[in-house]
């Protein structure tokens, strides 16, 4: 089991007016169980007054599981959940764009790997700053799962904290560099949200 360095934001009670979300899951050739295990943990770990859609971009997938099968499970969830079909590959980056031009219902917009699982709670932390202040942007530390036993790993990098802000060194490769002593220094508890 993991230990919680930051147990204090359990306790935390956030503004009930949140904005509500469409959430962006591209996939290509994705399991299904890995599929299906993001969606029902967006849908069953979000609070349904927020949750506006769930907008699926299938990435010219070839795989059978995805065609005719996703379709009609998802008739399950009475329109909540939506797919939609690139007629050839689009890349990551593309399909996002894609499915934000797709999303109708959410006030905010957020994107999920195909391959991951929210948190119990995972929504209000993400949501409350933008909801406070529209021109804020939030970003997930997004842990390890262990492909062998499932077991849950904090992402590695940062400080002795583990706080880091994601950057792009100059060749163009995403990394996580510890927050600076200043920026520390500017927050009034570690779970606050930091620029």
């Amino acid at each position: 089991m993991m230990k919680c360095s930051f147990c204090r934001c359990k306790y935390w009670h956030y503004d009930e007016n949140l904005l509500t979300a469409s959430v962006v899951i591209v996939f290509h050739n994705e399991g299904w169980s890995t599929l299906m295990r993001t969606v029902h943990s967006v849908i069953k770990r979000t609070p349904r007054k927020y949750l506006a859609e769930i907008v699926l971009i299938d990435d010219f997938s070839n795989k059978e599981h995805l065609k005719g099968k996703l379709d009609e499970y998802i008739k399950l969830w009475n329109g909540l959940v939506k797919v939609f079909r690139n007629e050839r590959r689009e890349g990551l980056i593309q399909a996002r764009s894609i499915g934000a031009q797709k999303a109708k219902l959410g006030q905010v917009l957020i994107y999920l790997d195909a391959h991951c699982e929210v948190a119990a709670n995972w929504y209000a932390p993400l949501v409350a700053p933008i909801s406070k202040d529209r021109t804020t942007c939030t970003v997930p530390l997004i842990d390890y799962i262990d492909g062998n036993d499932y077991s849950i790993e904090p992402q590695q990098g940062g400080d002795e904290d583990g706080f880091a802000r994601g950057a792009w060194d100059w060749s163009l490769l995403w990394k996580r560099i510890p927050l600076s002593h200043k920026e520390k220094a500017k927050r009034k508890h570690k779970t606050e949200p930091y620029r």
